[in-house]
């Protein structure tokens, strides 16, 4: 299935030793070629030359799809826009749908454990800041993240429905999110037992959930870079 390119859509041109270039929009499609806007940042002066092979990420806002995929330079075109013209891809490498993408990450997370007798999805997030002192407090590492949960290690095993709201301890999420424990699995590692636990993000709103897949999809253009 071909890819169905878009004008004005962005892509991120790397090198093809996975160095970043700069991004650019799609400015006009040929049978067999797209013309691209000549990719802005730092590191695009002086970085492409004719007949280079670049990588290319390309980005469907409408079908939330990721695709990535080689293309060689067809020609540059100097106009009032400077453009790349390259080959469209007869192969790809398509990227999940994005509200189902899972990227491996480890992040600090700062855990409170919220009694039963609580409702959790009624409780305000203020509310549950100002009991805090009174609940279970836990330290723990995330191993992925999706926008509809994360899987965290713990030391302590937690039982399937325990509900949960945490902190993840960076700078870019700067609100705590609510969730429930969904499965659990035990991993004895250097003689110690160890909890892979997998939490369900509950009553996330829009915005939240926007950032959440925000946060992922730059997590993914790191590896695929890095690749």
């Amino acid at each position: 299935m071909e890819i169905d390119f878009k004008i004005n859509a962005k892509v991120e041109v790397l090198s093809i030793d996975n160095q970043k270039i700069g991004n650019g929009k799609i400015q006009d499609l040929g049978t067999d070629s797209i013309f691209i806007s000549y990719p802005s940042g730092e590191q695009s002066v002086g970085m492409i030359g004719s007949h280079e092979i670049l990588k290319i990420l390309y980005i469907d806002d409408e079908s939330h799809k990721v695709y990535s995929f080689q293309a060689e330079i067809i020609n540059r075109i100097h106009d009032r826009i400077p453009l790349l013209e390259i080959k469209k891809p007869t192969q790809y490498e398509l990227i999940q749908r994005r509200e189902s993408v899972r990227v491996n990450v480890i992040l600090d997370l700062l855990i409170y454990i919220i009694p039963q007798e609580i409702d959790l999805l009624s409780i305000r997030e203020k509310d549950i800041e100002m009991l805090m002192k009174y609940y279970k407090k836990i330290k723990a590492y995330s191993f992925d993240l999706s926008a509809g949960g994360i899987g965290v290690v713990l030391k302590e095993r937690q039982i399937e429905g325990t509900q949960l709201f945490f902190y993840i301890q960076n700078n870019y999420f700067k609100e705590g999110f609510k969730g429930k424990v969904a499965r659990v699995i035990e991993n004895k590692r250097f003689g110690k037992r160890l909890y892979k636990t997998g939490i369900q993000l509950l009553d996330l709103d829009y915005k939240t959930e926007e950032q959440l897949i925000h946060f992922i999809f730059e997590k993914m253009r790191e590896n695929l870079r890095s690749r």
